[in-house]
């Protein structure tokens, strides 16, 4: 049960790999709209928590957590890509099926090796990007 739910979470992740870095400037752009004052300053003269400004101090604050979530996924992602490039054939396979988000069949016909190859090597780096997420903390169990 939790093998499967560790598999499902990195797969969505990387299918959302190609999109990270657009995802982090649309949430920088939209941190940086949010910010229209200096909310330090208007706190102080004030000297009082104004509710809009505790609502944009709570927003910039979720959008740094998921930006940063956003790069640790991306730096796992990498780390294992990078470990994965010593073995070309598995490098080719992984950036075939993820990046390229090209089928077995086309990656059996590019590469000239089996389906069950192709699904090991997958599976591998599936896994190993799972581990590292659960030692880094993005994957809990309650």
């Amino acid at each position: 049960m939790r093998l499967n739910k560790v598999k499902k979470v990195v797969r969505k992740k990387l299918c959302e790999y190609p999109l990270f870095y657009k995802d982090i400037e649309e949430l920088e752009s939209k941190k940086s709209l949010s910010v229209n004052k200096d909310e330090n300053s208007f706190i102080r003269s004030k000297n009082k928590v104004n509710r809009t400004v505790e609502t944009e101090a709570i927003r910039s604050i979720e959008i740094d957590n998921k930006i940063a979530e956003i790069k640790e996924w991306q730096n796992i992602i990498e780390t294992v890509f990078e470990e994965f490039k010593e073995d070309h054939i598995k490098s080719n396979v992984v950036e075939y099926k993820f990046i390229g988000n090209l089928s077995e069949d086309s990656i059996c016909d590019r590469l000239c090796i089996s389906k069950g190859c192709i699904r090991n090597y997958i599976f591998e780096f599936t896994y190993e990007i799972g581990i590292l997420a659960i030692l880094k903390g993005l994957i809990t169990f309650k």
